[in-house]
């Protein structure tokens, strides 16, 4: 594969990781989010590529139900559409609140290069004012030009507002290696714009699930 289809397949790699444990294939609905914003970076210094990218996106409920009936619904579905559980669920907190927490693996392909991220994923709510996810890689196996992605993290805060509408900010954050014939330019375009393609993905899908419930 030539050094510039490698970097493309690497940026597309990348977007659907954004999405690793953001629960694909929901019909679309309606929601307004605003232009995503790099909140750290994008940079390339010493090799490595870092950024924090946000998206603040908001919607209506549907089904009326609850944020402890949301986390309930998410969680059942790490446990049906991870690759593996190896821990979990378990009661924990997370940032002050109480929390679901999982230990677990799921596998991203594309062409000819594959990426098994294991993770640790947090579901944490009040049950009234706020609902957080907090999803880490710890260990990823990987092959081909997958072998660049160090850390990928990702999450959201979602909270209802006094019209009973929902604001939530996503977030996806990642440390990727330059591969050393590719131009740090070319490499930071290109996995920029993975991730923001990524964003896009996992925004509509999410809030998707979320009208599911709420």
């Amino acid at each position: 594969m030539k050094v510039r289809q490698s970097v493309l397949a690497l940026a597309s790699l990348l977007a659907l990781s954004s999405t690793a444990f953001g629960f694909q294939d929901r019909a679309p609905v309606d929601f307004r989010c605003e232009a995503s914003k790099w909140k750290n970076g994008p940079t390339v210094s010493g090799g490595l590529y870092t950024g924090r990218l946000e998206s603040v996106c908001h919607f209506k409920g549907i089904k009326g139900g609850t944020l402890a009936q949301l986390e309930t619904a998410l969680s059942r579905e790490v446990i049906e559409k991870a690759d593996k559980v190896n821990s979990g669920p378990t009661a924990t907190t997370y940032q002050g609140l109480p929390a679901t927490y999982f230990d677990a693996t799921t596998t991203q392909q594309i062409d000819s290069m594959e990426a098994v991220i294991r993770a640790d994923v947090y579901f944490a709510t009040d049950g009234t004012t706020r609902f957080l996810n907090g999803t880490k890689s710890k260990e990823i196996t990987a092959t081909g030009m997958a072998k660049n992605l160090k850390m990928i993290a990702l999450g959201f805060d979602l909270q209802p507002t006094a019209t009973g509408d929902y604001n939530v900010t996503f977030y996806t954050e990642v440390e990727v290696t330059k591969p050393g014939a590719v131009p740090a330019g070319m490499f930071k375009n290109k996995v920029t714009k993975g991730l923001e393609d990524g964003m896009k993905a996992n925004t509509q899908e999410m809030i998707t699930k979320f009208t599911e419930t709420l």
